[in-house]
């Protein structure tokens, strides 16, 4: 699979697009300037389209429109994305605050997402999405970072799913594009609270499946937390850098790697098959502007509240 082959499904800002724009409109000019040495005879042009050229604009060459033509068909995505990403920054809020601006609707999802009211505390609810939930925002007033800093309260609520014990993960989402192309950290009790042994597990979703690049254990035990029992989150993204405390204990840090390998198919039935690629694809949004978001996959729940973000310069 080539270059231009990845494009139709990824979703890249304009840093990695700005470079094939600036080849295609030097391109342009090239052939631009080489057509005007290298001409159809003006008589058989004249007598195929039956056209007077004294009303044309001097120096007119019909190759010169042919050329931007093509220039502007290859780069359409790329002008397109580019202005996607400039109305973006215009419209961007770089803060978020879950009890000022709590609105279901500003979150696109999959799965069961809820936003209630407690004690004049909005609370976010998510489980059985395998997808996730993204914070988008409204068509005036979009929430994207790159670099930030989320600070949430959570709760990992007790009881049974189907008949299975309820799990206690939730993954944090950052970067996004879309439902389909995010990266994550996946955390969690060992097992269960009673246990108190925090993993971390960081994931990437690629056109739409996912590839775990490790799983490792906090080397500290949370004492006497209970399922209903709050506690604090705290993720810092910088540059390549992704680290997360609890309860103000650091978990673990990583860095975001430069490609992936995200080819687990998941069928209905539970079965994984690998699905091979030409090449391992470069993760095309590794450093991008993105939507945050939460994930609860099938028996996971969460329950989250006192979420703030903020945008870094760092």
């Amino acid at each position: 699979m080539g270059y231009w082959d990845n494009l139709k499904f990824k979703n890249i800002r304009i840093k990695e697009y700005l470079w094939d724009i600036v080849i295609l409109l030097l391109v342009g000019i090239f052939v631009t300037y080489l057509s005007y040495w290298i001409r159809i005879p003006v008589y058989e042009f004249k007598q195929f389209f039956n056209i007077d050229f004294n009303l044309l604009p001097l120096n007119f060459n019909y190759q010169v429109i042919a050329t931007w033509v093509i220039v502007f068909v290859w780069a359409k995505e790329p002008i397109k994305d580019f202005c996607s990403n400039l109305y973006s920054n215009l419209s961007t809020r770089k803060k978020f605050n879950i009890d000022i601006d709590g609105r279901l609707s500003n979150w696109i999802y999959q799965g069961y997402l809820v936003i209630q009211n407690l004690h004049g505390k909005n609370q976010l609810i998510i489980t059985q999405s395998n997808s996730g939930c993204l914070l988008d925002g409204s068509l005036i007033k979009k929430y994207r970072w790159k670099n930030l800093n989320a600070k949430f309260e959570i709760m990992f609520p007790g009881g049974t799913f189907e008949g299975v014990p309820i799990s206690h993960a939730l993954g944090i989402i950052f970067r996004a594009q879309d439902l389909e192309n995010y990266i994550m950290v996946q955390i969690g009790a060992k097992e269960n609270l009673n246990d108190s042994q925090f993993s971390f597990s960081p994931h990437l979703r690629f056109n739409g499946n996912y590839a775990i690049v490790k799983e490792v254990f906090g080397d500290f035990h949370i004492k006497d937390k209970k399922p209903n029992e709050f506690f604090r989150i705290e993720i810092d993204v910088i540059k390549d850098s992704v680290t997360v405390k609890v309860d103000e204990n650091e978990l673990a840090t990583w860095q975001i790697p430069t490609h992936t390998e995200a080819h687990i198919i998941q069928h209905p039935q539970g079965a994984e098959e690998k699905k091979p690629f030409g090449n391992v694809p470069r993760l095309t949004f590794r450093r991008s502007t993105g939507k945050f978001g939460f994930r609860c996959y099938f028996n996971e729940k969460a329950i989250i509240k006192n979420l703030k973000i903020e945008g870094s310069n760092s």
